[in-house]
């Protein structure tokens, strides 16, 4: 088995202006492996890795399964957090019903604008988002709005 640590940027917030921390993303792994979140795929393929451990608000363990270095990067990269004090406080069958199909709000550098189906996904730039001033942001998220008219 393979373990990761993680630590979580103290400045990171979602668009509600609350902390991302290690419990939001034990929260969302709860959601995603649960059997009634209905989805097989993510349910699998979480559960690759051992029940993630918030070790503290900004310090996350987690252990693969197997001995895979690539385990590290879909658990840093393709991992959606999702708000705990939101996810937390309801059943899987809950977010079914009522945000699966929603855009939730995130800590991004867009908001979330407006959509039609089959046609566009609009997004604006998060004025407040905390992640402008790093280095590996220079010259990257400079449309106002997404798609740009």
């Amino acid at each position: 088995k393979m373990t990761y640590y993680f630590h979580f940027d103290p400045r990171a917030k979602s668009q509600n202006g609350e902390s991302v921390t290690a419990f939001d993303y034990v929260a969302t792994w709860d959601l995603y492996t649960s059997d009634g979140i209905r989805d097989p795929f993510s349910q699998e393929f979480w559960r690759k890795y051992e029940r993630p451990e918030a070790l503290s608000k900004e310090i996350l363990k987690i252990k693969s399964k197997s001995n895979e270095w690539n385990k590290f990067l879909y658990c840093a990269q393709s991992f959606s957090i999702l708000p705990e004090n939101v996810i937390g406080r309801i059943t899987p069958e809950q977010y079914m019903k009522n945000y699966h199909d929603k855009m939730m709000y995130g800590s991004g550098p867009y908001i979330f604008e407006s959509a039609k189906t089959n046609e566009y996904i609009s997004l604006k730039r998060n004025p407040d988002w905390w992640g402008y001033q790093d280095v590996s942001s220079q010259g990257v998220y400079n449309f106002d709005k997404v798609p740009d008219p």
